[in-house]
Order: C-alpha cells, then structure tokens, then sequence
C-alpha cells in the first residue's frame, strides 16, 4: 500500500513538471512567434510615421502601442 502510494506521488509529481514545463514553453512560443513579430511591425510603422512631419503623433502612438505589446 506504501509504494503504491509513492508510486501515485511520484507520477502527480512528474505529471505537474511537465504540465509547468509545457505552460512556460507555450508562452514563450507565443511571445516570440506573436507579440514579438506584433512589436516590430508597430514600432516600423513607428518609424515612417515619425519621418513625416505630419504624422509624428501617430508615429508616438504606434512607437507606445508596439512597447505595450511586448508586456
């Protein structure tokens, strides 16, 4: 009965790794794969925008929007 009961703890134990491991691996996926390309695209349209006179506000704005993406 004992190592019946160690043998369920060690498998609740293995099985919560893997479920934290797969989480972080996941949402490091998702950050690169995602938001990271998200920023970027933001942060040049950032950039063209600035370079016009005009539209330097919208520039600022994307320049936050891009920065808020990344958090």
């Amino acid at each position: 009965m004992i190592s019946f009961m160690l043998v369920l703890i060690i498998i609740s134990v293995v099985l919560w790794i893997g479920f934290e491991l797969t989480g972080a691996l996941l949402a490091a996926l998702f950050w690169v794969g995602i938001k990271l390309p998200l920023a970027l695209i933001l942060w040049s349209i950032g950039i063209v925008c600035c370079l016009t006179l005009l539209l330097i506000p919208v520039g600022i704005w994307m320049f936050k929007a891009g920065a808020r993406c990344l958090v």
